[in-house]
């Protein structure tokens, strides 16, 4: 029994240090996708429009910018990852793939 539990033990030593060959015995990092966009109205400097990837558990800083004779309404897709929906900097923490619209509306 103890040489069986050595041999395992060897065998999974030689394929966690890749034994010259690139091999793990990590998993590899949780990657979510962040999509973004804007109504008409203002955009989104930060992080940029568009597909981003970042880490599990990042959290990203969202901030809206209205155009001249518009204010920023709030953020909607998937708000409940959100700190402030209502704040035009605000945080998302990336727990998941998330799709985000900063909204914007005319001055009265």
């Amino acid at each position: 029994m103890t040489r069986k539990l050595m041999l395992v033990a060897l065998i999974a030593l030689v394929v966690c240090t890749g034994f010259g060959f690139k091999a793990s015995c990590t998993a590899p990092a949780t990657e979510w996708r962040l999509t973004i966009s804007s109504t008409e109205g203002g955009s989104v400097p930060i992080p940029g429009e568009g597909i981003f990837w970042y880490n599990d558990g990042q959290a990203i800083v969202l901030s809206a910018r209205p155009d001249p004779g518009y204010r920023f309404v709030n953020w909607t897709g998937n708000a409940h990852a959100i700190n402030d929906v209502y704040q035009a900097t605000t945080i998302i923490n990336m727990e998941l793939d998330y799709t985000i619209t900063a909204n914007f509306a005319p001055v009265e």
